[in-house]
């Protein structure tokens, strides 16, 4: 979902950029734009619609480097502002319509669990316990 927020908006951004240079160029020049007068051929329709097409095209290779970039970094930003998470979802199976089996790696322990219509229960790994949180240890 963020993904696609961050998608939704450079597009619209883009988008925003783009007409704002077609209503700079069809704008009449001012005074203190330009020294020399001189007349100005009338634009025609055909001239319009090549700025159209050309405004569409860079758009469409704007939001396809978006989605190569999302691809790339897997939504994911680089350096220090990604924290790691913890736990990995290792492999999930379906068993059927109420009941799945997951093996998830927690601080490298591969643990086994089970959901059903009663919940989740741990089939293979350590029984939790309530260790106590070190002082300014962060949360994941």
């Amino acid at each position: 979902m963020p993904q696609l927020r961050a998608l939704l908006l450079t597009a619209l951004f883009a988008w925003l950029i783009v007409v704002q240079q077609l209503a700079v160029a069809d704008a009449p020049p001012t005074a203190a734009h330009s020294a020399i007068p001189f007349k100005q051929e009338k634009q025609t329709t055909d001239a319009l619609a090549y700025r159209s097409v050309g405004a569409l095209v860079l758009i469409g290779v704007i939001a396809y480097g978006i989605v190569l970039g999302l691809k790339k970094f897997g939504g994911r930003l680089p350096g220090p502002l990604y924290r790691g998470s913890r736990v990995r979802t290792l492999e999930v199976t379906r068993l059927s319509r109420q009941s799945t089996l997951y093996v998830i790696e927690y601080r490298g322990k591969e643990l086994l669990l089970a959901e059903g219509a009663q919940g989740i229960t741990m089939l293979s790994g350590e029984a939790p316990t309530a260790t106590p949180i070190p002082e300014g240890a962060e949360h994941a």
